[in-house]
């Protein structure tokens, strides 16, 4: 996409010897709308990325918009872990299950499943306590007056003096989608910088909001714009066009979750002579469309 025609803040700044943000609005692409992959040797992580890389039709009525880059830039990375409790006779089954899974062939799945229900019986030999305490708690607990609630633990603990060992391993649940947001004071220093901001402005809420039901599809309304936010660096003295900011963590496609416009970022409303905020201040909110993998990372995400 050719940024001759850019939105820009402000309305003097020189893409080739500054770095600064670009934003370029696309039509929302469908990830199961067209499955077709013109390369069949192409890895997983590119089959997933496949319709924000291939697929991406630029959001007609929508220039790019160029910013300066901001004062809070930053990137996180975070995936989910859960302690999870496997109880006494888990880990023996696990480990009976590890060859069934890791089995290959028919044949082979059959035999490490037989070999693994030979183990699984026999570990009920050393499960008696549990076993037993379980079954008092449960009996225990239909009983009036004791309030119920009575586990296999109480048992154990008021009985034995002993509690059963809980084997809690700490497990990955899963990636998280990034989230991030960009902050952006705009100060008008003209009439012509004053209405350039009135419309970056515009283009962002517009592209955070949904299109109308059509006369066709009257029960229907079209998803929202997303958005590439791309970090861009003009290495002082460079003749060139600037390039993707190697230095800085880049972020795949992303849904503009939210526009927050304060027009008295100052504390106090001010206007100019027509009316135009002296100040603006301009919060955008992103969440990416994709997960993040390891293989990404060496892309510059």
């Amino acid at each position: 996409m050719t940024t001759a025609n850019a939105l820009k803040y402000p309305g003097d700044l020189t893409e080739k010897n500054s770095d600064y943000v670009l934003f370029e609005f696309y039509e929302y692409a469908p990830p199961y709308k067209d499955t077709t992959k013109s390369d069949q040797t192409t890895n997983y992580t590119f089959e997933y990325n496949y319709n924000l890389t291939n697929q991406l039709k630029q959001a007609s009525n929508y220039l790019p918009i160029i910013l300066y880059m901001p004062e809070d830039i930053s990137a996180s990375y975070q995936g989910t872990w859960g302690g999870r409790e496997f109880g006494p006779l888990a880990p023996i089954a696990l480990a009976a299950a590890g060859p069934v899974l890791n089995a290959t062939g028919v044949d082979a799945v059959l035999k490490a499943g037989d070999a693994a229900m030979g183990k699984i019986g026999g570990m009920m030999q050393g499960a008696v306590p549990y076993v037993g305490a379980s079954l008092v708690a449960k009996a225990m607990n239909t009983i009036p007056g004791f309030g119920g609630g009575v586990t296999s633990n109480d048992i154990l603990s008021s009985t034995k003096g002993q509690i059963l060992n809980p084997n809690t391993e700490v497990l990955y649940q899963g990636p998280q989608l990034r989230t991030f947001s960009l902050n952006f004071k705009m100060v008008p220093r003209t009439s012509a910088e004053a209405d350039l901001i009135r419309r970056i402005c515009t283009q962002f809420k517009k592209a955070s909001l949904p299109t109308g039901a059509s006369s066709n599809e009257k029960n229907l309304i079209g998803v929202p714009k997303i958005v590439n936010v791309t970090f861009m660096s003009a290495p002082s003295g460079s003749s060139g066009s600037a390039t993707k900011n190697k230095w800085v963590s880049q972020f795949k496609t992303s849904a503009l979750g939210g526009v927050d416009i304060n027009y008295t970022p100052d504390g106090s409303w001010s206007t100019y002579r027509d009316g135009s905020p002296v100040a603006t201040q301009l919060t955008l909110q992103f969440q990416e469309l994709k997960l993040i993998y390891e293989n990404d990372i060496d892309n510059g995400y």
